[in-house]
């Protein structure tokens, strides 16, 4: 059985989106330290992908605890694909009524 190559991906992107998955998935914040442990990376490098999820708005920082919090563009992206979606179940419903009508 001939074996697909694995997919080219960029590593940093992935590694991003983990990091943002992680705080996403923390509900009482988390902490540089505990973000490097899970991610075995140096606090230093960590803080750059932490900026870059804070400036393009995904992440913030509470300056009084010095946690990270996933931020409300988040939802915002989420609760697109959910409306998305459900404007192809409302379109997809009548043409499965149709199909049901011709069919059954």
């Amino acid at each position: 059985m001939k074996q697909t190559p694995p997919s080219r991906k960029i590593g940093s992107l992935v590694k991003g989106l983990r990091i943002l998955e992680f705080v996403a998935g923390a509900a009482q914040g988390t902490r540089v330290s505990e973000i490097a442990k899970e991610f075995s990376m140096p606090a230093s490098n960590l803080t750059l992908f932490l900026n870059s999820l804070a400036a393009t708005g995904y992440i913030i920082k509470n300056p009084l605890d010095g946690k990270y919090y996933a931020s409300e563009k988040i939802i915002h992206l989420a609760s697109s694909i959910d409306t998305r979606y459900k404007r192809f179940e409302i379109i997809a419903a009548k043409q499965m009524q149709t199909l049901h009508q011709k069919y059954d």
